[in-house]
């Protein structure tokens, strides 16, 4: 198997990943956020978060960018190198809303069109796969 399908199939197993971004001190920073519905390919990965996050402000100002998913199981992993933007497009973000989020919001009566409930959509442009010992890179 290749080493891009591998790196696919491993995007739809895990369960955690880690975004990385540069902050307004241009040093990296990370966070750890749950997988969205919203896993379409290596080349476009979309996340939730909250619009006020240090996170979103760091994209904004900079939006280069890094992805990294994992199996410890597995003993795998991949970090993609790309860019992350603000997605303000309704459909995507109403695709993406889960009833669940709402005990995060202050108004429990709006879901997606919440001005806090922030998408956001990575469109890599490189990857780096890691398994049994051994690290390949690729292009998207």
């Amino acid at each position: 198997m290749e080493i891009r399908e591998q790196a696919e199939k491993l995007l739809k197993r895990v369960k955690k990943f880690i975004l990385c971004a540069i902050d307004s001190d241009g040093y990296p920073t990370a966070k750890a956020v749950l997988p969205s519905k919203g896993r379409e390919s290596l080349g476009r990965i979309f996340f939730v978060t909250n619009t006020h996050s240090n996170y979103v402000k760091d994209i904004i100002r900079n939006n280069k960018a890094g992805v990294y998913f994992f199996s410890p199981i597995l003993f795998r992993g991949c970090l993609l190198k790309g860019e992350m933007t603000v997605c303000d497009d309704m459909s995507i973000k109403a695709k993406l809303w889960k009833n669940s989020y709402k005990g995060a919001y202050p108004n429990p009566e709006q879901t997606y069109n919440d001005p806090d409930f922030c998408v956001l959509e990575f469109r890599a442009i490189r990857g780096r796969y890691y398994s049994l010992f051994k690290t390949t890179d690729f292009d998207i």
